[in-house]
């Protein structure tokens, strides 16, 4: 891979030209578990020039999100991190070599492990690590051989709420209700914009531009509306009457239950 920062080069999708000789070549988006179908452009030497949408796609048939389809500026961002960096007493950062990194890590993490624990430490796995077999094991073969207890991904940011309700409601965490669109009368989303990104469990690409299920969107301020009923900046004043139609008692959810007819 080639970063324009790095080496004056354009970021090249392949060692070779463009694939058998073909202007484009179809891909997923890495970012997300969504997994977004994409087309990369590349020019005649091979450079990528743009990711588009993939229409020709089963699932997201051309509906994407803005993270893939501008992760080109990302890969050729002149402040894109190619190599080690060591921060310096002033402040600056230092580049050096992967031994020298590791060596940092090492002199650093035995102190650690030897007066606090395995357990003073913790670990953070980010999203595209899902698609980076060797780096998945690496990260549970690594707290393996620390022997710590935190281990942390981007799930611990925005889904925990979903294995809190799904305790609470179904009794385990791990029970996770898809949403039967197809067969709704009615749906109510908050905190969540099909116009502007794909569901974890579902694409709603016909919902979204075609306004074919009946629904409503609740969403904050300055985000896109969805081709449906959007309430702007409401999303407070709905849940707090919603929220005086339930009562919690010790871990169980007693939900009453309005007539929908």
């Amino acid at each position: 891979m080639k970063n324009k920062s790095m080496t004056g080069e354009k970021e090249t999708g392949s060692p070779d030209k463009a694939p058998s000789g073909q202007a484009h070549k179809k891909t997923f988006c890495r970012i997300c578990e969504v997994h977004c179908g994409l087309r990369v452009d590349f020019d005649a030497e091979g450079a990528i020039t743009s990711i588009r949408p993939d229409h020709e796609h089963p699932v997201s048939q051309g509906y994407v999100c803005a993270k893939g389809t501008r992760f080109l500026e990302v890969a050729n961002h002149p402040e894109r991190l190619m190599h080690p960096l060591v921060r310096q007493p002033d402040g600056t950062y230092q580049q050096v070599s992967w031994k020298e990194a590791l060596d940092y890590f090492k002199d650093r993490i035995r102190p650690i492990l030897k007066t606090f624990g395995p357990h003073a430490i913790a670990m953070y796995l980010g999203t595209p690590a899902i698609h980076n077999a060797l780096g998945a094991l690496a990260y549970v073969g690594l707290a393996r051989a620390l022997g710590t207890r935190n281990l942390y991904s981007a799930g611990s940011q925005d889904n925990d709420s979903k294995f809190v309700a799904s305790r609470l409601v179904h009794g385990n965490e791990w029970i996770a209700p898809i949403m039967d669109l197809e067969h709704t009368d009615f749906a109510l989303l908050f905190g969540t914009n099909p116009a502007v990104s794909q569901g974890t469990y579902m694409h709603l690409p016909a919902w979204s531009h075609e306004g074919v299920l009946p629904g409503m969107v609740v969403v904050p301020h300055g985000l896109p509306e969805a081709n449906v009923n959007t309430l702007i900046g409401s999303d407070r004043s709905l849940i707090e009457p919603l929220s005086g139609m339930h009562r919690m008692t010790g871990n169980q959810v007693q939900v009453k239950r309005a007539k929908t007819r």
